[in-house]
């Protein structure tokens, strides 16, 4: 009778190499199977990380080209552009502390004192339904300059009970330049250097 070690003994090679062929020939293909695997997936990592670098690349290129940058500035006026003009009683004093983050102190004092000058707080506050909205028809923007020029073609709503009361054109020109920082509210990292509205009427 076999002892536990002789039963736990690794077989000699000559006793592996006395198999039957079909399990030789098992094993010879599982090995290849591993080894396929093993090299399919490095070749599969090598090609992800390259084509990772590519379009890290790409975008890299993009981002820092002026066409792009074009279209951060019309993203940061059409920021500017709602927060300062579409607004209701009880929204109107955090959008303009959020937009102080997106406009220079002259450019926001400017749109503080066209408020002031339309008595807008008092219409908003005299119905509880009342609100203002905008709509952009277009943003325009000449890069060659620094800081940059543009114009924003819009218009400017009254609502009362949801009913729009009256209608205006409110076009702007506008200066914006780069900012050396941003934050979560300034996300394009541009400002908003001076701005003018240049096609306005009444509305209250």
């Amino acid at each position: 009778m076999k002892t536990r070690r002789e039963i736990t003994k690794v077989p000699a090679l000559k006793d592996v190499l006395s198999l039957p062929r079909y399990k030789r020939d098992f094993d010879l293909l599982r090995n290849m199977l591993l080894v396929f695997s093993a090299v399919c997936m490095l070749t599969v990592a090598i090609i992800y990380m390259q084509y990772k670098n590519e379009v890290n690349e790409a975008y890299s290129r993009c981002i820092n080209t002026p066409y792009q940058r074009k279209f951060q500035y019309m993203n940061h006026v059409e920021k500017v552009y709602r927060l300062c003009f579409a607004a209701k009683s009880s929204n109107y004093e955090y959008q303009l502390i959020q937009a102080e983050s997106l406009l220079s102190e002259g450019a926001l004092n400017y749109v503080k004192s066209q408020h002031q000058k339309e008595k807008m707080i008092d219409i908003l506050g005299s119905y509880t339904s009342a609100r203002t909205g905008v709509q952009i028809d277009s943003i325009a923007i000449d890069m060659s300059t620094d800081p940059a020029f543009g114009v924003v073609y819009g218009s400017q709503s009254l609502y009362i009970n949801a009913e729009e009361v009256n209608k205006r054109n409110l076009f702007l020109v506008f200066k914006i330049m780069d900012l050396s920082i941003n934050n979560s509210i300034n996300t394009d990292g541009a400002i908003l250097m001076e701005m003018k509205i240049v096609d306005i009427s009444p509305i209250f």
